[in-house]
């Protein structure tokens, strides 16, 4: 078994649009602190796994290695009938529901896989930072999380977007290549 830390001191989970401004910039807070301490546990984690000769160097082609970690590592697990039973009494009938989610390490992993995206971002594209997204409309699927802004009028938000990509792998339609095409595809929207 690994001794990779799982993160269990994220404050307030991600239901931002239920939290108030000072809960919401504590988020902010334990991202900037906790940036490296992540990238270093997913450094830790993926040395212990099939793929521990995967360079994670901030290169784009780094992108590739990690895509083939995270198809194999991140894991579902059926819902206890009261955890289905909960999650159903939230979400309206007419909506389908899964009867099973991420693992707790594969969530944690997928906020790691995220801040290192980021960072392969960022560093290949210098005038590029982490911000938190605030806005006027709590809807807003961004708000509260930290996002790197691309231009003018576009954010993306790479814990969110590798959250995507983990239920891609749960339900069998992740690509090996993704992390590596969204890379590409951000990049050319950068001004």
């Amino acid at each position: 078994m690994s001794d990779y830390n799982v993160i269990s001191n994220l404050p307030y989970g991600f239901d931002f649009r239920n939290q108030n401004r000072k809960e919401i910039a504590a988020y902010k807070t334990w991202f900037v602190e906790n940036e490296s301490i992540r990238l270093a546990e997913l450094k830790n984690r993926v040395r212990q796994s099939n793929y521990s000769n995967i360079n994670l160097d901030f290169s784009p082609n780094s992108l590739i290695g990690l895509g083939d970690f995270m198809a194999e590592t991140i894991k579902k697990e059926t819902l206890s009938k009261s955890q289905f039973e909960e999650l159903r009494n939230r979400i309206p009938e007419y909506i389908n529901i899964d009867s099973w989610d991420l693992t707790l390490e594969s969530r944690s992993l997928l906020i790691d896989i995220g801040v290192y995206w980021g960072n392969v971002l960022i560093k290949n594209h210098p005038h590029l930072a982490w911000s938190q997204y605030i806005s006027r409309n709590k809807k807003d699927v961004n708000f509260g999380h930290m996002v790197i802004q691309i231009n003018k009028d576009s954010y993306v938000n790479p814990i969110w977007l590798m959250y995507i990509q983990g239920l891609k792998v749960a339900k069998g339609t992740f690509e090996r290549t993704s992390l590596y095409n969204l890379y590409i595809w951000w990049s050319e929207r950068i001004r």
